[in-house]
């Protein structure tokens, strides 16, 4: 019994060392538009991994563009893509509009390439029928880290508008401007199209600027409306108060 037992912990431990690593075939790597495009003026790696790794993916549909050309240097892999049509390595019907959403990357194996041949980065440029995209294909060895690049779309960050407090401040310094006769009727008149721009600009600077009011003004405004504790609305141009100051 007790050597029955150590046997089946020296197989347990055995078979523990022998275990292999499990491949990455389900890792998928995300990459924004914008990085795929060179705006960061730095190019995308992408690793193509050893012939009996199967091929990386390159997925352009989340971005709903299609690929129309595919420029690739060197002869040491195989690309391919959905589109049977086109875009094969040895493509006949390059002269076609590609409907192609995704690209296959495949190194070809080690007896296929010369000495000559062979290399270990190289760059990919991608046409869709929007955008350009260039890559940096580099041709990678052991077990891959993840078999599918996906480009997907920018998200398009909002910039904040000026708030709604800043905007009620400046609003009750506009009335309070009025009320005590510190502006005549040509500021007032810049002024109030100022409490209209502001509200849709990303800055009260923006707004000054497009208004024809110095930052003087604004900051005047701030002062006389942080004194009022009550809201108010941008008086209307038919109830606009009669000035004093012309």
């Amino acid at each position: 019994m007790f050597q029955k037992t150590i046997g089946i912990t020296v197989l347990s431990s055995i078979l523990a060392s022998l275990t292999l690593p499990v491949l990455a075939t389900e890792a998928i790597h995300i990459v924004p538009a914008h990085r795929a495009r060179g705006v960061e003026s730095k190019l995308v790696v992408v690793k193509v991994y050893p012939y009996n790794t199967g091929s990386t993916i390159i997925n352009f549909r989340r971005l709903r563009e299609k690929i129309r050309q595919v420029s690739l240097g060197g002869a040491s892999l195989f690309l391919s893509s959905d589109d049977p049509d086109c875009l094969s390595s040895m493509s006949k019907h390059s002269g076609q509009a590609c409907e192609a959403t995704l690209l296959y990357l495949q190194q070809k194996p080690k007896e296929a390439v010369t000495t000559t041949q062979r290399i270990g980065t190289t760059r990919m440029s991608v046409v869709t029928d929007k955008n350009i995209y260039v890559f940096q294909i580099v041709l990678a060895s052991g077990s891959p880290t993840y078999s599918v690049v996906e480009i997907q779309p920018d998200r398009i960050e909002q910039s904040p508008l000026v708030s709604i407090e800043e905007i009620t401040t400046l609003i009750k310094g506009y009335e309070v401007a009025v009320e005590r006769e510190y502006v005549n009727t040509q500021l007032k008149s810049r002024l109030r199209r100022f409490l209209e721009i502001v509200k849709t600009e990303k800055s009260v600077e923006s707004a000054a600027v497009k208004a024809g009011i110095s930052m003087e003004v604004v900051h005047k405004l701030e002062e006389l409306g942080a004194t009022q504790s009550a809201p108010s609305q941008v008086p209307a141009p038919s109830q606009a108060p009669t000035p004093v100051l012309q």
